[in-house]
C-alpha cells in the first residue's frame, strides 16, 4: 500500500499528505507544483523543477503516510490533490508543446538533437512578435512543424540584399563575430559545413559568405509555395523609398500582407523559410520557443534568445 500512495503522491503532489489529514501540506505542494509547471512555459529550468518538486512530494507523502496512517485516512482530501494535478495543471500542461530540433535552419541558437518548450499560452495571450523563435505548421505541408525566428510584421516592408535584412527601409545592423564551422545531418548522411557567425540585433545567426547564397537577395523570385493546391496571399511588391545608393541596397521590397508574418532561419544560407515560400500566415503559429530543456551539451540548456 505504501508503494501505490507514493506513486500516486509523485503523479499528484499532495495526495499522501491529504490522505493522512496533512491539508495544509497538500496546499503546499500541489499549488507549488501547479507554479513550477507553469513557469516552464517561460523558464525551461522549471521543467526539471517540477520533476524535482514530485519526486520531494513522494518522499515527504511517504514519511507523512508512514507516520500517521494510523489515524485514518480522507479520501476526499487525497481526491481533491488529485483533481487539482488533472484538471488544472492538464490545463496548463496543454499550453506547452516540446519539440525535437530535426534540422540546422535554426543554428546557432538550436543545434539538431535539442528539445524545446512552444508557449503556446504567451501567444495566445500577447502575440507574435519581431524577433521571437517560433514553432508553426509548415504552409506548404501543414502536417509538419517547423522553427524561424520572426522578422517582420504585418504591413511591414522586408528585403534582404547581400545577406543584410531590410525591415521598413532601414538594415538590422549586424557585426561579424568570426568563421565557424558546424555538423548538419540529412538523409542519414553528416557533414561538416563552413560559415560565418554574425551578431544580428539581439541573437546571432550563420550566413555562408565563403560563395555563392540564392538566398542571399529578397524579392528576387517568386515566393510560393509553387503548388495550386496551396491558397496563399501573395504580399506586395513595391519600390524603395528612395534609390538604392550603392549594390547592395535592395531596390523593391517586399510588403507582408495582412494576418501573415514573415520568417526566416537563423542559419541564413540553409534555411527554408519566407524567402522560399512566402509570408507566414498568423494563424499557423504554435506558439513562442523559450528555451532548450534538453541538450547534450547540458550548458546549453536554458532561454534562448
Amino acid at each position: 500500500m505504501r508503494f501505490w500512495v507514493t506513486a500516486a503522491t509523485f503523479l499528484f503532489p499532495g495526495f499522501a499528505q491529504g490522505l493522512v489529514h496533512r491539508y495544509k501540506r497538500l496546499a503546499v505542494w500541489a499549488v507549488v507544483a501547479l507554479a513550477v509547471l507553469a513557469g516552464s512555459l517561460w523558464e525551461p529550468w522549471c521543467t526539471w523543477l517540477t520533476i524535482a518538486w514530485h519526486l520531494a512530494s513522494a518522499i515527504d507523502g511517504y514519511r507523512c503516510y508512514v507516520r500517521d496512517a494510523h489515524m485514518g485516512t480522507n479520501h476526499a482530501a487525497a481526491a481533491i490533490a488529485v483533481v487539482i494535478s488533472t484538471v488544472v495543471g492538464g490545463a496548463v500542461a496543454l499550453q506547452g508543446e516540446a519539440f525535437r530540433i530535426p534540422a540546422s535552419s535554426s543554428y546557432p541558437t538550436l543545434e539538431i538533437g535539442e528539445h524545446v518548450i512552444a508557449n503556446k499560452l504567451a501567444t495566445r495571450l500577447f502575440g507574435v512578435h519581431r524577433g521571437e523563435l517560433v514553432a508553426y505548421h509548415y504552409p506548404c505541408d501543414p502536417t509538419r512543424v517547423y522553427l524561424s525566428r520572426v522578422i517582420a510584421l504585418a504591413g511591414d516592408t522586408v528585403a534582404v540584399s547581400c545577406d543584410t535584412v531590410y525591415v521598413n527601409g532601414s538594415a538590422i545592423p549586424r557585426v561579424r563575430v568570426g568563421d565557424e564551422s558546424y555538423v548538419d545531418q540529412y538523409d542519414g548522411e553528416t557533414t561538416t559545413k563552413q560559415t560565418t557567425r554574425f551578431h544580428e540585433g539581439a541573437h546571432d545567426i550563420y550566413v555562408n559568405d565563403h560563395g555563392p547564397d540564392i538566398l542571399a537577395s529578397f524579392p528576387t523570385r517568386e515566393a510560393s509555395c509553387g503548388r495550386p493546391s496551396i491558397v496563399q496571399v501573395e504580399g506586395q511588391l513595391v519600390d524603395a523609398p528612395a534609390p538604392p545608393k550603392a549594390d547592395c541596397e535592395p531596390a523593391k521590397l517586399y510588403v507582408v500582407p495582412p494576418g501573415h508574418i514573415f520568417v526566416m532561419g537563423d542559419n541564413r544560407s540553409n534555411a527554408n523559410d519566407s524567402r522560399v515560400w512566402g509570408s507566414l500566415p498568423v494563424a499557423n503559429v504554435i506558439g513562442q520557443i523559450t528555451g532548450i530543456w534538453w541538450s547534450r551539451s547540458f550548458g546549453r540548456i536554458g532561454r534562448v534568445d
